[in-house]
């Protein structure tokens, strides 16, 4: 079946609903504003769902529940109110690329019992929580997505283990990535620039954490304090090179560890 070219806004619980339904192609529909969620599937496979417009739903803007090999691309989820902008529980092997899902209440995506599914190539910023989401997940992989100004996080793993996490841009959240519980993971040249904490681990062992690249910006509300505590070390370095220069004859060779 082809559902293409809808428009299904304002209606009481869902935009379009598939329940048992699988090898659909759904696609450039308009799903705004419903009561509960634009998209809703359950127990429904092998469907495609592209370039639709998912926007100021109630609560989610796409739910799903065991839903297996599913390719969701090029989708906009964006400010969807209450929740999530895409959630997932108990679904495998699913495919979500070059989808953008911004300004969404809670997560972006969020995976919960959910395993081997792919996220790659999205944009996932500005939600109210974090970019990505895993919970009880394993063996997913997170790749080349955009995890930005996130308030929270822009990944956090929570209780996962066995993913992959590798190539993502996860810059200016309060942590960049998050892994709580969650072991054995790997986390490998993610670019994470400007968040107050670049990884953080919490109860977890055995994670390969390599290559990637960390570097913290301190937030302008601080910047009186740095200011503040600058200015004295300045002061103080100066006195005591002022000091070593009356004790060594090259203080410039002798102090360039200063």
């Amino acid at each position: 079946i082809v559902i293409s070219g809808n428009t299904v806004n304002n209606n009481t619980y869902y935009g379009i609903f598939l329940d048992y339904s699988d090898n659909n192609n759904i696609s450039g529909n308009i799903a705004n504003t419903n009561g509960m969620s634009g998209l809703c599937f359950f127990d429904s496979d092998l469907n495609y769902v592209s370039g639709n417009a998912v926007n100021n739903n109630t609560y989610n803007g796409m739910y799903l529940a065991s839903c297996n090999n599913n390719t969701f691309s090029e989708n906009l989820i964006n400010n969807n109110h209450n929740f999530n902008g895409i959630y997932l529980s108990n679904c495998n092997n699913n495919t979500f690329s070059e989808n953008a899902i911004n300004n969404n209440n809670y997560h972006g995506m969020c995976f919960e019992n959910s395993q081997n599914n792919i996220v790659s190539g999205n944009i996932v910023n500005n939600n109210n929580w974090s970019g990505i989401a895993l919970v009880d997940g394993n063996y997913n992989t997170i790749s080349g997505n955009t995890a930005n100004y996130n308030t929270e996080c822009g990944i956090i793993l929570f209780r996962s283990y066995y993913n992959t996490v590798s190539g993502n841009n996860a810059n200016d959240n309060e942590y960049g990535i998050f892994l709580y519980s969650s072991s054995y993971n790997t986390i490998l040249g993610n670019r994470l620039i400007g968040n107050d904490e670049c990884i953080v681990e919490l109860n977890c062992q055995g994670n390969l954490i390599q290559g990637n690249e960390c570097t913290l910006e301190p937030s302008l509300n601080y910047l009186p304090t740095i200011l503040i505590i600058s200015i004295a070390i300045i002061g103080v370095s100066a006195f005591i090179i002022d000091q070593n220069r009356r004790r060594f004859k090259k203080p410039q060779e002798d102090l360039e560890f200063l």
